[in-house]
């Protein structure tokens, strides 16, 4: 009896795989058998003037630690807790495993409503009565976005988005006392929710048979601006990257150009890093200000997976972590010298969905089509 349809559905993240893209790219390329993973190959655009740098000796990276867990079909998204005690692994199969940062030891595991593809995991800001380490959120293919009290392995509440699938989730910056989340998916609404009462305070889309810009494909990725909680930036599969106010509920800046399909956006000091799902010249900066991308030969980045993590280091100005699929690497990189770390893979070098920083900014957890979780250090 031939297997279901549904049987295949979770080899590669189903959130975030574009399979037309992916033929037209990859599958024509072939490139995991043409390319070195750490050298520029004769002809590719970065090997035509000069080789690709890497990270001088005082900035070399090492795999230190791989933690394993006890599923092997995908891990979409890591998540380390802003005091760095626990590790939170967000998985194909609904299940979310919070490690001990320390061992890697399970110390706790729950599942999430509706038991589809865990696609984003956030640790809530520290409260009064509540410890940094207390409240995950989750978010998941199913549509919901569940709130956890971590050391009983409690729902505290759930929310759901019917008919939508969440790929992207944020939590604003302090503000007033209270915070703001806001999700993003499917149907291409940003939807803001209040924290404290878990309400629907805003919706953000694009207008019909208005001025209102908005996305016009799916979402899968959200980030606020760390130092105003007014400003929400969103990228998706509709290459564009859009800046709204929450406080005139628009869009007052886009960028065109880059094919997001992971969390691949982030912000530092007022610029905007992006990587895209594509084969070459897959990282760009942009001056949030002005929407302008700043122009630097020395990020190219060729041949590179396509990319669905990345993010700033948070201690380490210009310095991010970016991994992807295709040739299942990532790498750290200084955007603002272009030098970049020799590659990093999983222990089956397979493919990377997930990359984050631990909260020193000393290591990055490594994970995606593997049980296991390369802990790679900067040394």
């Amino acid at each position: 009896m031939a297997a279901p349809a549904e049987a295949n559905v979770y080899k590669s993240p189903p959130h975030i795989f574009d399979k037309e893209l992916y033929e037209k790219e990859y599958v024509a390329a072939d490139l995991n058998d043409k390319f070195d993973l750490n050298q520029a190959v004769k002809g590719t655009p970065s090997a035509q003037s000069t080789e690709e740098k890497t990270l001088d000796d005082s900035f070399k990276v090492s795999v230190t630690k791989t933690y394993s867990i006890d599923y092997e079909n995908g891990i979409f998204c890591v998540k380390w807790s802003p005091d760095g005690q626990y590790l939170a692994v967000g998985c194909a199969d609904g299940g979310v495993r919070v490690l001990r940062g320390s061992d890697g030891k399970l110390a706790y595991k729950f599942s999430t409503s509706g038991s589809q593809p865990v696609t984003v995991l956030r640790w809530k800001p520290s409260l009064s009565n509540v410890g940094s380490s207390s409240c995950l959120i989750s978010t998941s293919a199913s549509g919901c976005i569940d709130i956890w009290h971590v050391q009983s392995s409690k729902c505290i509440y759930s929310i759901a988005e019917q008919e939508n699938q969440i790929f992207a989730f944020d939590i604003s910056p302090q503000s007033k006392g209270s915070f703001r989340f806001a999700s993003a998916g499917q149907d291409k609404i940003i939807r803001v929710y209040d924290d404290e009462t878990k309400k629907l305070v805003s919706t953000l889309e694009r207008g019909y048979m208005t001025k209102h810009v908005g996305h016009s494909n799916r979402i899968f990725a959200l980030k606020w601006k760390p130092d105003d909680a007014n400003i929400l930036i969103s990228g998706g599969w509709d290459n564009s990257v859009l800046f709204w106010d929450l406080r005139s509920k628009q869009c007052f800046r886009s960028i065109f150009g880059p094919h997001i399909a992971g969390q691949s956006v982030d912000i530092q000091n007022d610029i905007v890093v992006t990587g895209s799902w594509a084969v070459r010249d897959t990282i760009h900066l942009y001056e949030f200000s002005t929407g302008k991308e700043l122009k630097n030969s020395q990020l190219r980045w060729n041949p590179s997976p396509m990319i669905y993590s990345l993010s700033y280091s948070p201690s380490l100005e210009g310095v991010i972590a970016a991994g992807g699929t295709g040739i299942n690497t990532a790498r750290i990189i200084n955007t603002n010298t272009g030098q970049k770390s020799e590659a990093i893979t999983l222990s089956n070098s397979k493919g990377i969905y997930s990359v984050d920083w631990e909260p020193k900014g000393n290591q990055v957890a490594v994970a995606g089509n593997s049980a296991d979780i390369a802990l790679v250090s900067i040394q």
